[in-house]
């Protein structure tokens, strides 16, 4: 698509087949570069928009006779930020989520569900789907870090 750039390169996987070669779950981080040419829109008072973004994907594969392919695509956003501010001073709602489904996005995905992610500077882990590799023991995740309220704050 003209002027619209996401790069998402994708780091630190962990790939479990399971035992029926038939099924595995991935999970990688991402660290988007992504943004808008500003001849892309050419209302002469847009600005052109980039921005750094860090995510995860908490993916299901299945194989269908030889190929594998993607059954669930979970892409979790963590942080977006400007190249300009940086993460610590990136207003809220920087980047909206997509919100828009195929067809009526030719781009967009099949399905999306209702669960909005917390965003920087709240967070959250995205469960994991595998064990850990040392104790063998399911993962705990540990619970959101939502924004304080406002009788909670310093300063």
């Amino acid at each position: 698509m003209f002027g619209f750039l996401l790069d998402h390169p994708q780091m630190q996987d962990v790939i479990d087949v399971f035992p029926d070669r038939q099924t595995a779950f991935g999970r990688f981080r991402c660290m988007m570069q992504a943004g808008t040419h500003y001849e892309r829109n050419p209302n002469p008072t847009s600005v052109a928009q980039q921005w750094w973004e860090g995510a995860l994907y908490e993916n299901a594969y299945v194989k269908r006779e030889t190929v594998w392919k993607i059954k669930v695509l979970n892409y979790r956003p963590v942080w977006i930020c400007t190249f300009q501010d940086g993460w610590a001073f990136t207003p809220p709602g920087f980047v909206a989520l997509h919100t828009t489904t195929y067809p009526e996005d030719p781009y967009g995905p099949d399905e999306l569900t209702d669960y909005v992610p917390l965003r920087w500077p709240e967070h959250e882990v995205l469960p994991f789907h595998c064990v850990h590799p040392v104790t063998g023991r399911p993962i705990v995740t540990p619970p959101p870090g939502r924004a304080p309220r406002k009788d909670q704050r310093m300063g």
